[in-house]
């Protein structure tokens, strides 16, 4: 491909289309948010390239970024690109991808995706065969190690508000669990933040912030005990959400005993007494049939 001098994005594209071979291509275009920023046209440019040379063509194009937001704001309806293009979400890896990639027996996977939550920019880092524990107490001597970087990335790319989402992390970390108490922790009750909508990944990192600011000060041995000891009240939150997914396929799979329920969450009160972690139920938000199925 020819090489470009000035810069242009419409000249770019061009070149990029008089590339392409006559038969099936892909082309892929990643950190499309950082581009789009670079450059207030560009998602224009895109679409009048795509509809003038690329549209006809046996082409499959991957627009690829880590903004949530900014992906689905260039594909929103007051956007050139509007109508040309699907967003769909990839998600992270499986305990089961996590088991072969880090060929860990089936508890330390576990672990292993609870710590990492799924994200191949921290499984990459993982030594094969190394548990948990002794893996947290290798990064705590590097306070920029994926385990740390990686997940406070990926939050501050999910939400558009980054100060808000430090707030409500560090609310999670203190230990808040409902949508009212969440807010108020993080102090703009104005702009509340729904409890449901916060991945095992912000508690993941939650756990994790006091011991990287540790490692900030050159402290990895206390970052290391610190996460010793959160880690056994932590690690049995934190695995909910996965076993209740795991009870969700299982429910569709025919596997429990429990005809009528297909969704699988908790319940509690308002003083949590009783807490249950596993109830069976017909639908969300409010079921008309549930069952106990562990407490």
């Amino acid at each position: 491909m020819p090489i470009l001098d000035n810069g242009s994005w419409p000249d770019a594209l061009r070149l990029l289309a008089a590339a392409l071979p006559a038969g099936p291509a892909i082309i892929v275009l990643d950190e499309l948010p950082w581009l789009a920023e670079q450059d207030e046209h560009f998602d224009g440019v895109l679409q009048t390239t795509w509809d003038r040379l690329l549209r006809q063509r046996p082409l499959l194009l991957l627009m690829l970024g880590s903004d949530l937001h900014m992906m689905a704001r260039l594909t929103a309806y007051d956007r050139p690109f509007f109508g040309r293009a699907d967003n769909l979400v990839l998600g992270p890896l499986t305990v089961a991808d996590t088991a072969k990639s880090l060929a860990l027996d089936p508890p330390d996977a576990i672990d292993a995706q609870l710590v990492s939550g799924g994200l191949p920019g921290i499984l990459a880092s993982w030594p094969a065969g190394v548990p948990a524990l002794p893996f947290l107490a290798a990064e705590c001597e590097d306070p920029s190690a994926p385990v740390f970087s990686v997940p406070e990335s990926s939050m501050l790319a999910e939400f558009p508000m980054p100060d808000l989402s430090r707030r409500v992390l560090a609310a999670i970390g203190s230990g808040e669990r409902t949508q009212a108490n969440i807010a108020a922790a993080a102090g703009n009750r104005s702009e509340p933040v729904s409890s449901g909508s916060l991945s095992p990944l912000l508690r993941q990192l939650a756990m994790l912030r006091d011991a990287q600011n540790l490692a900030r000060r050159g402290r990895p041995g206390p970052a290391y005990q610190l996460i010793e000891r959160r880690w056994s009240a932590w690690r049995g939150r934190a695995v909910e959400p996965l076993i209740r997914d795991a009870l969700e396929l299982a429910l569709a799979d025919g596997a429990l005993p429990s005809p009528t329920a297909a969704i699988v969450g908790g319940w509690w009160n308002r003083r949590f007494a009783p807490e249950v972690d596993l109830v069976g139920a017909d639908r969300a938000p409010s079921p008309t049939t549930s069952s106990l199925l562990v407490r």
